[in-house]
């Protein structure tokens, strides 16, 4: 089984491991391939570990820890996986106020200040998703009403909440996050054609600027940026499309899995750009279905179900149970 649990739910999860024991218990042998540690720690008896292609070492998983597991995985000793250097501000950078959108989501309200990252949690299905096509014009809203940075916006298309200050990472970068046979200078470049191209002509220089940039502010690991991005680790590939969108200089970034189908070391890496820019003053809305990561992220968190929320709660006042309580 290759990354499973990759497009579904803690409920969902839980229901693949029944099953996945049931097999074990008939005698049926299962290699399991998964990024998530907790995964692996719940419902394997031996792990093998590669890196960059190369063949690490095995072991029964009862004789390693996490932390040594993580320094197998990325050759490299590891701080705490989540590290908070953002403090939210009392300014409001995103306020959203009754938004629907018919059969999908209904009078879904929330406010996200400046400095925050404000998590999304829930299972498939319940409208998470949908929030962020709302705001970014990629589904037509019936109502709503959405202010960023203190001015109120109208968003029909892409390019108007492009214009508004909004950046969205999508929850499947290979689909609809990146080109896969263009370069890796292209994607990054892709959401600023305009800027690079003033007089309708691409400036190559501006271009190139650009790309060692974001490759070296997010430490993007490619042999050079002519080559294709489909080249890439899942990680690096990850961190083009959020330099794509930070070349842009946003005010609100909406992030939609924003480290799905990444390694551990990659995650880290991930994490700290997205609290680097809360921490200069950005503010953050992230859709995540690892509870582990939404709650180790997000300042607050808003619940949906069935395309409503079911609740803002400050990370000091939820756990993982309560989370999977008011998702379902």
């Amino acid at each position: 089984m290759d990354e499973p649990t990759s497009a579904i739910g803690e409920k969902e999860a839980q229901q693949l491991f029944a099953a996945i024991r049931r097999l074990k218990a008939q005698g049926r042998g299962i290699v399991y391939v998964s990024h998530r540690l907790s995964e692996i720690f719940q419902i394997a008896d031996s792990y093998t570990v590669f890196r960059d292609g190369a063949y690490v070492g095995s072991g029964d998983l009862k004789q390693i820890s996490r932390p040594d597991l993580i320094r197998m995985i990325v050759g490299r000793e590891l701080a705490e996986e989540y590290v908070k250097t953002n403090t939210p501000t009392s300014e409001t950078g995103l306020e959203v106020t009754a938004l629907s959108c018919p059969n999908k989501i209904e009078d879904i309200s929330f406010s996200a200040r400046k400095g925050e990252i404000f998590g999304i949690y829930g299972l498939m299905g319940s409208g998470r998703t949908e929030i962020f096509s709302c705001l970014f014009g990629l589904e037509k809203s019936s109502d709503g009403r959405i202010v960023v940075d203190g001015a109120r916006i109208s968003v029909s298309k892409p390019a108007d909440a492009m214009a508004s200050g909004l950046a969205l990472v999508t929850e499947d970068r290979k689909l609809t996050g990146l080109n896969l046979s263009d370069s890796v200078r292209a994607n990054i470049c892709m959401a600023s054609l305009p800027e690079m191209s003033p007089s309708f002509a691409m400036s190559r220089r501006r271009e190139a600027e650009a790309s060692r940039r974001i490759q070296a502010q997010f430490q993007i690991k490619a042999a050079r940026d002519t080559m294709p991005v489909s080249g890439l680790s899942g990680g690096n590939q990850q961190k083009v499309v959020l330099g794509k969108w930070f070349l842009r200089n946003p005010k609100v970034l909406l992030l939609d899995e924003p480290t799905r189908g990444v390694d551990v070391g990659a995650k880290r890496e991930i994490y700290r750009i997205i609290c680097d820019f809360a921490a200069a003053g950005g503010t953050v809305v992230m859709i995540s279905s690892e509870i582990d990561e939404v709650l180790g992220m997000s300042d607050r968190i808003m619940v949906m179900r069935a395309g409503r929320s079911a609740g803002i709660y400050s990370r000091e006042e939820t756990d993982a149970q309560s989370l999977v309580h008011l998702s379902t």
